[in-house]
């Protein structure tokens, strides 16, 4: 009897798990696996439709845009103004491979300009990782790259979920 009892135990821790094993695949992987797609599919739009979204998802959180259009016909190189609470804001997409990194050129170029036009912050987003010694020039931005990024942006796309 003790024997089946034993079976029996070790049977069930088997099959727990096992679900474990399945649950944390399918949650957690999986997720993963979409984040990872999402980044890619992000890195590959056109920089007018990117600068949209994120202008869109940024809207979300109290961002308005001033003349977008007039705005995105300067080009990448151009920073957004946004406004919030009666305060100017720059945003800067900087559009590159989802594997590519960002150096600190572009972020201390965001943070001239913050200061130059005496702005109340600033935003970067970008699907490339912003390396880290570019973090530091950053002191004072929002830095939206890889997964933040795509927490930002992803609920906005059709089945998108960050």
């Amino acid at each position: 009897m003790l024997a089946g009892f034993s079976v029996t135990i070790a049977l069930l821790v088997t099959v727990l798990l096992g679900a474990s094993v399945t649950a944390w695949l399918w949650l957690v992987r999986r997720r993963q696996g979409e984040t990872t797609a999402g980044i890619e599919a992000l890195a590959d739009m056109r920089w007018r439709e990117f600068s949209r979204l994120v202008i869109e998802a940024l809207q979300k959180q109290g961002f308005e845009a001033e003349s977008v259009e007039t705005t995105l016909e300067r080009g990448p190189d151009a920073e957004l103004r946004l406004r919030r609470d009666g305060r100017v804001w720059l945003l800067a997409c900087k559009l590159a491979g989802a594997r590519s990194r960002l150096g600190a050129a572009s972020v201390r170029d965001l943070a001239e300009a913050v200061r130059f036009n005496a702005a109340a912050g600033g935003i970067l987003a970008t699907p490339a990782r912003i390396a880290a010694d570019a973090r530091k020039a950053g002191d004072g931005l929002d830095l939206f790259d890889g997964r933040p990024l795509w927490a930002l942006v992803g609920p906005m796309l059709p089945g998108g979920a960050a």
